[in-house]
């Protein structure tokens, strides 16, 4: 896969694969972030914050 802009970045994560991923991640990094009902995470530099 090649460079990406935007909106082919948001498409890919509207794949089945793309939101496999998608929420994979989350849920590794609410874990290691150990996160609590009610907490907010800011995605600060990270494309476009899917």
């Amino acid at each position: 896969m090649g460079p990406m802009d935007a909106a082919a970045y948001d498409a890919w994560y509207d794949t089945p694969r793309g939101r496999w991923i998608g929420m994979a991640e989350f849920r590794l990094l609410s874990r290691l972030l150990q996160t609590q009902p009610g907490n907010t995470l800011l995605d600060v530099g990270c494309g476009t914050g899917w």
